[in-house]
């Protein structure tokens, strides 16, 4: 019993310093938003948008998908708290999973503006957010089930 406690400790530190670093990369990324979509926007050759409003569109879609990025890492931080405070199956962490599940979807909703204006690679990044998202919601459903199993079983104690 005691190195499985241990094995979730050491599985909740590893993913708390994942988000970590995937937040600092995040703050990098946005940091120097304006020249990774000149960049990126130099190397395509779109002439029905101006240079500048493509910049323009490019880092405002970046920084509202910053704003997604951080909401989900805050939602995944505190269903680790849940988890370590040995709160699984409790009706917040349903809807922090619904929330991060909307979180995945506009996520795909953003990817998908970027493919229909520069990159169909994009396209992958849209069908991986969807299938995140769906995972994520059948998580959720059997999360929702376990709390209406566990409260049934209470009530025949």
């Amino acid at each position: 019993m005691e190195s499985s406690s241990k094995h979730i400790r050491n599985s909740i530190l590893l993913t708390r310093i994942l988000i970590l670093l995937i937040a600092l990369i995040a703050i990098y990324i946005i940091i120097n938003s304006v020249s990774i979509a000149k960049e990126f926007i130099d190397s395509r050759n779109i002439t029905s948008i101006s240079t500048q409003n493509q910049i323009i569109l490019a880092c405002g879609i970046g920084y509202i998908g910053f704003v997604v990025l951080l909401r989900l890492l805050y939602i995944i931080n505190q269903l680790l708290v849940n988890i370590s405070k040995e709160n699984v199956f409790i009706i917040e962490n349903v809807n922090l999973l619904r929330h991060a599940s909307v979180c995945c979807l506009l996520g795909s909703f953003l990817a998908f503006i970027l493919a229909a204006i520069w990159s169909k690679l994009f396209y992958s990044i849209v069908f991986a957010a969807i299938f995140f998202a769906l995972i994520i919601r059948i998580i959720q459903n059997i999360f929702q089930q376990a709390i209406r199993m566990k409260d049934e079983l209470d009530l025949t104690i």
